[in-house]
């Protein structure tokens, strides 16, 4: 089931955005939406190019990684390199682990070069080596990056813009996440200052309210 998204309006130009948000917000939806998995009920998506999505489980291998593996142009063994992708790993995916499945996807999502890249939740149950391996490959791309993840750590070192999940809305940072954070938090601190000052005041009207109620009783009296 896709969680339902309403009133979306985000403009993203190349470099990675970090989707941001508890569970359930709608963050796959979006990026089901971006890359024209999904078709809103209203409204347009507009991309300059191709798009591709990886999700989070690695199942079944994407369409494109045979094309992927007998290419071996520099720009494929830079990639392979990169990510530690082995020779024969094309021809035994279901002996794989999840981290090798999921580095070998996205070398060959990369490879595609398309305008749009995101990736769902890819750093998780990867171990350290694995996930500064990915990280490195992410860097080697250019276009519109859309990635959803929980670690902060490569948010904030590859992501130029932030997109937080609030369940008033969605709001887009073009800042990394440890500052888009800290913005909204600022902000949240300022409208609870400013809803208590209200609240005083409201208060404070009251009292002179019943103050006047009481002097012009006595003043009839």
């Amino acid at each position: 089931n896709q969680q339902a998204v309403t009133a979306v309006s985000l403009n993203l130009d190349s470099g990675w955005t970090a989707f941001a948000g508890a569970n359930g917000c709608g963050k796959t939806t979006v990026l089901k939406l971006a890359t024209g998995l999904l078709t809103p009920d209203t409204g347009s998506i507009v991309s300059s190019g191709t798009t591709v999505y990886c999700p989070q489980r690695t199942d079944h291998p994407s369409e494109y990684l045979d094309e992927f593996l007998f290419d071996w142009s520099p720009e494929s063994i830079r990639l392979r390199d990169i990510l530690q992708v082995g020779d024969d790993w094309g021809e035994r995916w279901d002996t794989l682990s999840y981290g090798e499945r999921r580095r070998m996807q996205i070398a060959a999502a990369i490879w595609t070069r398309p305008s749009v890249l995101a990736l769902d939740e890819p750093l998780n149950h990867l171990d350290t080596d694995g996930r500064s391996l990915l990280i490195r490959a992410m860097r080697e791309y250019h276009g519109c990056g859309l990635l959803v993840s929980h670690d902060r750590n490569a948010m904030d070192s590859l992501c130029t813009s932030c997109v937080l999940f609030f369940p008033e809305g969605i709001q887009l940072f073009r800042t990394g996440y440890t500052s888009a954070m800290s913005a909204e938090r600022e902000k949240q601190e300022y409208l609870s200052g400013k809803r208590k000052m209200a609240g005083v005041k409201y208060q404070q009207l009251k009292r002179d309210a019943r103050r006047k109620m009481v002097r012009a009783r006595t003043i009839q009296a």
